[in-house]
């Protein structure tokens, strides 16, 4: 997973979760883990 401390996160359920980088204009470097 590496170093995420930039990122936002959201839990999906026990297994996933969305990251992300928010910006100004939206999120970027959006990932399914």
């Amino acid at each position: 997973m590496g170093n995420r401390d930039d990122q936002h996160s959201i839990r999906i359920n026990a297994q996933w979760r969305i990251c992300f980088r928010w910006e100004n204009d939206g999120a970027y470097d959006v990932e399914i883990i």
